[in-house]
């Protein structure tokens, strides 16, 4: 685990580093951010596969194309229809990601597709759904070595690994951790972009 670009999360730290993100990714958030206008609902199948792969793609969310024994984005795609997302997101459901990444398929392993369906969830809403992923794992281990106190006054036995709990869970640890540092006013989707470029795992 680096820790080589952790900084500590100042309201200043996080403007530096959002402006970083856009700067370096323009290109991709502006086409996500297009596809996912032209393309807000969740009832058609084609219109949600485009939605999957292109973020699968530009978000190395690791669904695969073509697989016989894991769960493929026309896999996820296909299931999606049937989740009833699009009332999930209006009432601002979190139990809704956990249905993304936990829906199973005959004849295909167990997997948890967790990374892929926090950043499927923010895209929709993302000042309400934060992403999480193997940047914002190694933030939060670098903060827990070089900050153990600050962690564990927030923390509140939040284990790192997101097979100890739900999404609820992790967005209760985003938020303790959000007032601890006194940054009320910074939105999940700043949090995200300052978690990418500091949790980044070099």
């Amino acid at each position: 685990m680096s820790c080589d670009k952790f900084k500590l999360p100042t309201a200043d730290n996080i403007s530096e580093a959002c402006r970083q993100f856009d700067g370096d990714y323009n290109v991709i958030e502006d086409a996500l951010t297009d596809l996912f206008a032209k393309y807000p609902t969740n009832t058609h199948e084609a219109q949600v596969l485009l939605k999957v792969l292109t973020l699968n793609e530009l978000y190395a969310t690791q669904l695969p194309l073509w697989d016989p024994k894991r769960p493929t984005v026309f896999d996820v795609a296909k299931c999606i229809p049937s989740l009833g997302l699009d009332q999930a997101f209006r009432e601002g459901s979190l139990e809704v990601v956990n249905a993304i990444s936990t829906t199973q398929f005959p004849g295909k392993r167990r997997i948890n597709r967790f990374v892929f369906a926090t950043k499927y969830a923010s895209w929709h809403k993302p000042n309400l759904y934060p992403i999480y992923d193997h940047h914002v794992y190694n933030y939060f281990g670098c903060l827990r070595r070089l900050l153990r106190a600050d962690w564990d006054q927030f923390a509140e036995g939040f284990k790192l690994s997101s097979n100890d709990w739900g999404y609820p869970q992790f967005c209760e640890f985003m938020a303790r951790f959000r007032t601890h540092y006194h940054l009320e006013q910074v939105s999940f989707r700043q949090l995200d972009k300052f978690l990418w470029i500091h949790g980044d795992p070099g």
